[in-house]
């Protein structure tokens, strides 16, 4: 009797319960977007999921994909089809994709210090008419990393002038007319400038002589001073 009973206790309570847990191990939602800082796509990548596989999709991927839940499927049942593991295409197929798919964005190029200062003088000449002689611009703080094929890049818009100091500027990345990744970069901007600069060291008490001082000019990153 107690046998019995202990047996309809599994199947009411206990049952159920493993069900729905077997069902959610092998159910997953594929994630809106990925940004992957590696070639390398891994199936734990663009799912969410208590038991992420640690699957290789796709190797040197260097642009923008996207993959739909169907996509995937095929994927993953073209992989359980290389493998020789009998278990592993059994549980590949038994996984239910949920979602509308990814967009992965791997960040596999990393843009140098010269090309983000020279492609974005070349838009500040183009956008608000630079006067590319009286300015200077370096790039700061750390390397950027960007997809390396099928994207395009454009800084975006800001007012119609500029001064000397530090300021950040978005760089966005479109992938097939749309935007799909955006990334602040750091700029330190010098502007030319002129003074009047003393020719020698002038003693405290001596008079300064127009012979003694002469105009210079000088790039500076200082915003703030009046010359």
């Amino acid at each position: 009797m107690k046998t019995l009973f202990s047996l309809l206790i599994f199947v009411i309570v206990l049952l159920p319960l493993y069900s729905e847990q077997n069902r959610n191990q092998k159910s997953f939602y594929m994630k809106p977007k990925a940004i992957l800082l590696s070639s390398d796509v891994m199936l734990g990548d663009i799912i969410n999921g208590k038991n992420k596989e640690d699957l290789l999709l796709f190797k040197g991927q260097k642009g923008p994909i996207f993959l739909s839940p169907e996509d995937l499927k095929f994927r993953l049942s073209a992989l359980s089809d290389k493998n020789l593991d009998p278990s592993f295409g059994n549980q590949l197929s038994e996984m239910e994709i949920n979602g509308t798919g990814t967009l992965i964005v791997p960040l596999t190029k990393e843009w140098t210090a010269k090309t983000l200062e020279d492609s974005l003088l070349n838009f500040l000449i183009k956008e608000i008419q630079l006067d590319h002689e009286n300015f200077k611009i370096y790039k700061e703080g750390k390397p950027i990393l960007l997809p390396e094929t099928g994207v395009t890049f454009a800084w975006r818009k800001f007012g119609k002038s500029i001064h000397a100091g530090k300021r950040i500027f978005p760089l966005d990345v479109f992938f097939e007319d749309k935007p799909i990744y955006s990334t602040p970069v750091s700029f330190l901007i010098e502007e030319k400038k002129e003074a009047w600069f003393t020719k020698r060291e002038i003693d405290t008490k001596e008079i300064i002589q127009e012979y003694d001082v002469e105009r210079r000019k000088f790039f500076t990153s200082d915003n703030h001073t009046e010359y």
